[in-house]
């Protein structure tokens, strides 16, 4: 192989996000996740394969029987920083966990009722609803990368969550100790928040940022409470989508876990 041909292939293996795959791979099997490389799966809507960049599993932090996954995208970009505008109110709504259970949500009712969901990294958090990507340059598609990984985690997250339902419902099996899922994107690159009360606008770098996704249903899903004679409709699906700095990789999976409180080991969450 000649030199040019080498330094081509190096800047281009830079330039991707393959690194910082590998990267956030190695942090994770240290942190005591078992870690899928570049998992396929199929989406239903688009009637396609698609690939996500590392799905990972590890014990629950909320019951001892339940499993935590990891839905992650990789990206970088050196040159245009992701901005977000940072939101004043926090969010309460248990909702925003991604479960496979069979319980017709009871599993939300009895987060919310035992007061397990006020323990959770999730529960009193600010959250941002915009963003844009800074410094693009004209007729350059440059930071379209967010939108791509957006996309395939909350499609990979639905799929995921479909495929043990479904699995459970062939095998008439109850997901009595659910699973969850938490979309994450690894980025290499800058991070802002913008805050805006008034005229004034406050700009601030950050690790850290927890990007909330309203998705709207087809078909409204029928929830239940532990009353079980009290159903509801839900019309849309609030996907928390948190946005880590490589660098931070490490400390955000130290913070996923309960706040003073270890795994819960019940026979039924929902009694």
């Amino acid at each position: 192989m000649d030199e040019e041909t080498k330094r081509r292939i190096i800047n281009e293996v830079k330039k991707s996000g393959h690194p910082t795959s590998i990267k956030s791979s190695y942090i994770l099997n240290k942190s005591g996740w078992f870690v899928k490389n570049s998992p396929r799966y199929f989406d239903r809507e688009i009637k396609k394969y698609r690939e996500l960049d590392i799905l990972a599993q590890k014990n629950s932090f909320l019951f001892q029987k339940s499993v935590d996954y990891l839905l992650i995208e990789c990206k970088k970009n050196s040159s245009c920083p992701w901005i977000f505008f940072k939101q004043k109110r926090k969010n309460r709504s248990v909702y925003t966990l991604n479960i496979a259970e069979t319980t017709e949500g009871r599993i939300y009712d009895a987060l919310k009722k035992n007061k397990i969901f006020e323990k959770h990294p999730y529960y009193d958090k600010n959250f941002s609803t915009y963003y844009f990507v800074g410094y693009k340059n004209q007729g350059k598609e440059e930071g379209r990368e967010i939108d791509v990984a957006i996309n395939q985690t909350t499609s990979a997250l639905y799929f995921y969550i479909n495929q043990l339902i479904d699995f459970a419902e062939n095998n008439n099996q109850k997901l009595v100790y659910p699973s969850f899922y938490y979309p994450l994107i690894v980025f290499e690159g800058d991070l802002f928040e913008v805050e805006i009360d008034g005229v004034d606008i406050e700009v601030n770098e950050t690790n850290h940022v927890s990007l909330l996704v309203e998705q709207e249903l087809k078909e409204p899903a029928i929830m239940g409470t532990l009353d079980i004679n009290k159903k509801f409709p839900l019309f849309s699906k609030q996907i928390i989508i948190d946005i880590v700095k490589l660098d931070y990789l490490e400390e955000y999976l130290k913070n996923l876990k309960l706040k003073n409180k270890e795994p819960i080991n019940k026979d039924d969450p929902t009694n």
